[in-house]
């Protein structure tokens, strides 16, 4: 199934980044527009052209990722599955900020044979077309967010995944590594919890933190960075927001906090570094019980064959390419992947933001007492209306990033 012409182009365009560290967001202007910049002679019509050029760069510094006008109107078109599921029924500890690990665990591995006999129905995506999982209330829980329709796409996963490969064999392995599958990662930004009195930003010893580095500072992991990031904005915009007021606050009262991307809202990440990522499976207890992550998938395998994104309380299992991008609420539904083939290579990057940073915020800012006030049930169910309905996705992109002709 061919995807809607150029789709994914409206995304791409805030993806790339040269700028990685913590300035991000404490200048939020940009340059100002010199008389020089305007040619002589133009008269009106190009000082104007100036000036709106200018709002636009204020505007995207200011809400990286925001779609265009003509992504929104193409998101009324797109292809969706309805699921058997109600993501208001809550699984959050108390205080609603994180969630509960899941009664039923396998800590195994899976081949895409063995849940298709179990009965988990398989989606043949081709990662290209967006895609919406819906639950029963219409709410967007998952996306298939699919990759850019630039042509160099493929060139830039495959380095993405040599680097992850090469970092693999440089790094020492994380502890408790076992909870989540048998492979390497680096994990990166902002942290809260654990015994932690305040919020940092994540200790690497020296050869970890040189190689966390020097993957971030590509060009590669950056445009990836920003697509995941334009995904988010683009599908859950008013998630999208709730993630920029907290985190915009949080960074103000603790300067010392760095941002990972400048092209990218999210304040944490994690590279998966392989060979042969195997993510068993898990709900992250630790993420936003009604927040997205946005996974990126690169490598060397057949998705046909595995690699598969498995969803087990929606009972599907989802073909997932390298080089493409799927957003999933890791805090509320278990998932995993389906294992590749011993001889191939499959590595992901995942963008998300851990629910104890909002508790941190919130219970400084009287603006953020919403999430205080009432029972952890009540204050989970408002939260539910942080996801957009498919019906309503287009009005809420227009209240967020106030698109021109978006309706």
């Amino acid at each position: 199934m061919a995807p809607p012409p150029s789709l994914n182009r409206a995304l791409a365009h805030t993806n790339e980044s040269t700028h990685v560290g913590p300035s991000f967001g404490m200048n939020l202007l940009a340059p100002p527009i010199l008389p020089s910049t305007i040619r002589s002679g133009s008269g009106k019509k190009n000082a104007d052209k100036a000036r709106r050029q200018h709002k636009r760069q204020v505007a995207k510094k200011e809400q990286p990722g925001r779609p265009r006008s003509s992504f929104s109107k193409k998101c009324a078109k797109l292809p969706s599955i309805k699921v058997g599921y109600n993501v208001a029924s809550p699984r959050t500890a108390n205080g609603a900020f994180v969630s509960l690990l899941p009664k039923e665990r396998s800590g195994r591995e899976w081949s895409l044979d063995e849940l298709i006999h179990r009965g988990f129905k398989e989606v043949k995506w081709d990662g290209r077309t967006p895609t919406l999982l819906v639950d029963e209330e219409d709410r967007i829980i998952t996306v298939l967010a699919g990759r850019p329709a630039g042509d160099d796409w493929d060139e830039v996963h495959t380095e993405i995944s040599t680097l992850l490969h090469k970092a693999g064999s440089k790094v020492s392995k994380p502890r408790k590594q076992e909870q989540q599958g048998n492979f390497t990662s680096l994990s990166f930004g902002v942290s809260y919890g654990e015994g932690q009195q305040a919020p940092g930003n994540l200790a690497h010893g020296e050869c970890n933190g040189a190689v966390i580095r020097d993957i971030m500072q590509t060009k590669a992991v950056q445009r990836a960075a920003g697509f995941m990031n334009s995904c988010f904005a683009g599908y859950a915009p008013k998630l999208y927001e709730e993630y920029h007021s907290n985190l915009s606050l949080l960074f103000a009262q603790y300067p010392h906090l760095e941002r990972i991307f400048s092209n990218s809202i999210f304040p944490t990440a994690t590279f998966n570094c392989g060979p042969r990522v195997v993510s068993l499976d898990r709900v992250d207890n630790t993420n936003i019980p009604v927040g997205f992550c946005a996974v990126f998938a690169c490598g060397s395998y057949d998705p046909v064959q595995g690699g598969h994104l498995i969803l087990f309380d929606l009972g599907l299992v989802i073909q997932f390419p390298p080089g493409s991008t799927i957003l999933v609420p890791p805090g509320t539904l278990r998932h995993g992947n389906v294992s590749t083939r011993p001889n191939e290579t499959h590595q992901s990057f995942t963008q998300y933001f851990p629910g104890g940073l909002l508790h941190v915020v919130g219970s400084t800012k009287p603006a953020l007492r919403n999430w205080f006030e009432g029972h952890d049930d009540e204050r989970y169910q408002r939260a539910m209306g942080l996801f957009s309905k498919i019906s309503d996705l287009q009005q809420d992109q227009q209240a967020v990033f106030s698109l021109k002709g978006s309706i």
